[in-house]
């Protein structure tokens, strides 16, 4: 790529970048970064994304 489209194609990813990070928050069921092995010292980690809860309607 050339150096000069490179920090443009930064400047255009960035917001994009950072929407992506505020609708991980808005489901309260998901989990990240939760540590699942230890390899040579390195953690590894994953995002756990589950469904929201259904509600239940009351049968009365």
């Amino acid at each position: 790529m050339n150096r000069r489209l490179l920090i443009p194609w930064l400047f255009l990813c960035l917001p994009i970048l950072i929407l992506a990070q505020k609708k991980k928050a808005k489901n309260p069921n998901s989990r990240f970064d939760l540590e699942y092995a230890k390899v040579d010292g390195i953690s590894l980690k994953l995002d756990l994304l589950m469904p929201a809860k259904k509600r239940t309607e009351n049968p009365n």
